[in-house]
């Protein structure tokens, strides 16, 4: 934590992060071999894997949720 912040991770245990919390999206332009090469690197397998699962719960539900819904795809 930085100096001065008054704040602690909470443990899933504790609180379930709602869909699509904490995950960061990159876009490129179609085509684009040396972006694409960098956004390979970028890429967390696991959190990739996590958001996947995460997208296919909500389109289970018809994309009509609005509310926050707590899920841990583990």
């Amino acid at each position: 934590m930085p100096e001065g912040l008054r704040a602690r991770p909470l443990p899933v245990e504790v609180m379930v992060p709602c869909v699509g919390q904490a995950a960061i999206g990159l876009e490129r332009r179609c085509g684009d071999k040396r972006l694409a090469e960098v956004c390979d690197r970028l890429n967390h397998r696991a959190t990739f894997q996590c958001v996947t699962a995460e997208r296919t719960f909500l389109r289970a539900l018809g994309e009509v949720v609005r509310a926050r819904s707590p899920r841990w795809p583990r």
